[in-house]
């Protein structure tokens, strides 16, 4: 279904009001159960940061970012930074693993691309960033990707604060 909806470049949202950085702990906190060490560090406002969004849609979407920083960064600290502006926030999810090369980076968000290297061996289909994209994108906002090969990589999504207005427009 989610691979149709990829075709078809749709997706099923529905806004409502929530908390995104309570959302983001949360995530945190149970990918951080999952590991032997504490690597993950929110950086984030002491206040609650509230836009209207799809819940379900951006879990998935920062679950898929977060998975893949730690699939690429298996021993490396990954710091994930909420940064909310006027009528935006920006998610940064960034990592110092293996990194991606240059000429690999235009391909990232293509169905079933998967970086070669030594990286290769991580578990995953290649549609992670894909449906990401495509998430972030029916809520009216951005998803890009920086990378140096030996340093890390970082994601950033930008989302309206509000993307049933941006989305329809």
């Amino acid at each position: 279904l989610e691979i149709t909806r990829l075709d078809e470049n749709r997706q099923d949202v529905t806004f409502a009001p929530f908390n995104l950085s309570a959302l983001l702990r949360t995530i945190i906190d149970r990918t951080q159960a999952l590991m032997p060490s504490e690597r993950i560090t929110l950086h984030a406002p002491d206040e609650c940061v509230v836009g209207t969004w799809d819940i379900v849609k951006i879990e998935q979407t920062l679950n898929n970012v977060l998975s893949n920083a730690v699939k690429y960064a298996p021993t490396g600290p990954i710091d994930v930074t909420l940064s909310p502006d006027t009528d935006h926030v920006e998610i940064s999810v960034g990592d110092r693993g293996h990194g991606i090369a240059s000429d690999a980076l235009p391909h990232v968000f293509e169905r079933f691309y998967r970086v070669p290297g030594e990286a290769s061996n991580a578990r995953g289909v290649g549609l992670g960033l894909t449906i990401a994209r495509n998430l972030v994108e029916a809520h009216g906002g951005s998803i890009e990707i920086e990378s140096t090969p030996g340093e890390g990589t970082t994601v950033r999504i930008t989302l309206p604060l509000d993307s049933s207005l941006a989305a329809t427009g």
